[in-house]
């Protein structure tokens, strides 16, 4: 397949995620914005969280007809993310995260489903919010399979398996000590570039570091929901 055509390819599908995502905001900006965990009164948290996406939409305001009936006020939606040690993650800072990765051993190789977080502006008033939109809209984790090395991300708001990469041990770019790879390059057209390195930071659970063609862009998440 030529470069052109694969190019093609992976933006006729990163277009089509944006439409299912920007439909969502558009109709129902309130839902998102419980699943977040933000009140009506809050509007210029939802629009920067929203933005992060690309999706313009209105602010949500109370008494809107996508509130509740409750007079308007929205009820905060516990999400499995709870359950992840997520919020230590997102508040610790990028050097914690780092020092946190170089003290961490590589651990077993995962296998089965796993519930990610993306960590974005890691120890910022807008890392959670972040995550949570990232886990509604865009990626729900990864699915493992350990006897044959790969695995498949959870995408979209339908937790489609898809976007595979191989998986193995291998010498980390970051510190150059083992980890865990997750390699794109042969297996995705969306993905070529990207490469993640995981270490097992507490049972069953995994911090991760996400390279663009070596530059290194994002930390994330991972806990068995075994």
């Amino acid at each position: 397949m030529s470069t052109n055509r694969a190019a093609d390819l992976a933006r006729i599908t990163l277009a089509g995620i944006r439409i299912a995502n920007g439909s969502v905001a558009l109709f129902a900006p309130s839902v998102l914005a419980r699943q977040l965990g933000v009140g009506p009164r809050e509007p210029q948290t939802v629009q920067y969280a929203f933005r992060l996406f690309r999706i313009r939409t209105r602010a949500c305001r109370p008494g809107s007809p996508d509130d509740n009936d409750n007079g308007g006020t929205m009820t905060t939606q516990r999400t499995r993310d709870d359950a992840l040690g997520s919020p230590q993650l997102l508040a610790m800072s990028e050097e914690e995260l780092d020092d946190l990765f170089k003290r961490s051993p590589a651990g077993p190789i995962p296998d089965g489903e796993y519930d990610g977080t993306a960590i974005a502006a890691p120890g910022t008033e807008f890392a959670e919010v972040a995550a949570k939109l990232t886990h509604i809209l865009a990626w729900k984790g990864k699915v493992f399979d350990a006897r044959r090395g790969v695995l498949e991300n959870r995408v979209t708001p339908f937790d489609l398996h898809a976007v595979v990469a191989t998986v193995d041990r291998g010498e980390s770019w970051f510190d150059h000590k083992e980890c865990i790879v997750l390699d794109y390059s042969k297996t995705s057209l969306i993905a070529h570039w990207i490469r993640d390195e995981i270490r097992e930071v507490a049972e069953g659970t995994y911090l991760g570091l996400v390279f663009w063609d070596k530059t290194r862009i994002l930390y994330f998440a991972l806990r068995s929901r075994a």
